[in-house]
Order: C-alpha cells, then structure tokens, then sequence
C-alpha cells in the first residue's frame, strides 16, 4: 500500500493522458453476459487496443489466489 501511496505522490502534478474509444455495443456486452470470463477477457482486449503503442501480450497480470475469489 505504502508504494502505491509514493506513485500517486510521484505523479501529482503530471498530465495525464486519457484515450475514449468508439462506444461498445450493448449487442456486443450482452452476448458475453452469461459468462463472467469471456466478458472480462473482452472488456480487457478493447482496453489494451486503446493503447497508441501496441501491447506485446493480452495475458493477464496478477491474479489472485483461488482463496480470494468470490
């Protein structure tokens, strides 16, 4: 928590860059709606093609534990 805390500080004052892409279609949201995996894989590709510099993986990151999971 305390080096998320030094992140924020580091960035107070910087620009930030935001990118809005083209609406998702609720057509599109609601074909995925029934499993929770698909839509989050989804949701985290049109993420990623925001990027102006293309990402070398759509992998995940840190997930966590079965324990924690809902």
């Amino acid at each position: 928590m305390a080096l998320l805390i030094k992140e924020f500080r580091a960035r107070v004052d910087a620009p930030v860059r935001v990118v809005v892409g083209k609406p998702i279609e609720p057509a599109e949201l609601e074909a995925r709606s029934g499993q929770a995996q698909q839509l989050m894989d989804f949701l985290r590709q049109k993420t990623y093609e925001l990027s102006p510099k293309p990402m070398p993986s759509l992998g995940y990151g840190f997930e966590f534990e079965e324990r924690y999971k809902a």
